[in-house]
C-alpha cells in the first residue's frame, strides 16, 4: 500500500467536510482511545477514501492513495493503515466498532 503523510495538525478535525469527499457522513472506529480509523465517501465516483489519524496534537494524518468500491473493503484498509501507522495492536475490548459519523460542518 502506498501510504501519504501531512504536518498540518490544525486541519484533522475538519478532515471530514474538506471539499474533496463532499460526504455528508463519514465511518469511524476509535482504536485504542487515541487512534482513528476514517472512511469518506468520494461523492460523484462511488467509492471510498481510507484515513487514519491520532487524536494527539503531535500525530500526522495519514491516507491511502486509492480509493476503494466496497465499505467493507475500506473499513479493513482503514484498520490496517492505523495498525502499520501507528504501530497499532487490535486487542477484545480497547478498539471500537464502525460507526457512522455526521460530517462535520
Amino acid at each position: 500500500m502506498s501510504y501519504s503523510k501531512s504536518a498540518d495538525h490544525s486541519r484533522l478535525p475538519a478532515f471530514a467536510s474538506t471539499p474533496a469527499t463532499g460526504a455528508s457522513y463519514v465511518w469511524r472506529r476509535l482504536h485504542g482511545g487515541q487512534l482513528i480509523g476514517q472512511v469518506s465517501r468520494i461523492e460523484g465516483i462511488g467509492s471510498w477514501l481510507v484515513t487514519a489519524f491520532s487524536t494527539r496534537n503531535d500525530a500526522g494524518l495519514v491516507r491511502i492513495a486509492r480509493s476503494f468500491s466496497m465499505l467493507t473493503d475500506a473499513q479493513r484498509a482503514a484498520d490496517s493503515l492505523v495498525r502499520d501507522s501507528f504501530g497499532h495492536a487490535c486487542r477484545t475490548g480497547e478498539c471500537g466498532r464502525w460507526l457512522r459519523w455526521p460530517e462535520a460542518g
